[in-house]
């Protein structure tokens, strides 16, 4: 089994676009000092997906 560890840098429009779905996931505002917020997540390879 092969391991390997990488950090993503994700797009801060693109986590406004999640809370726009689901207001579960945590604001990322700049007016309220959030904007440097970290997600921390897993992701899955299987065959060619991800």
């Amino acid at each position: 089994m092969q391991t390997d560890f990488n950090l993503y840098k994700v797009d801060m429009k693109y986590i406004r676009n999640l809370y726009n779905i689901d207001d579960k996931v945590l604001s990322v505002s700049p007016q309220t000092g959030k904007d440097n917020r970290v997600f921390v997540g897993i992701v899955i390879i299987c065959g060619i997906h991800k």
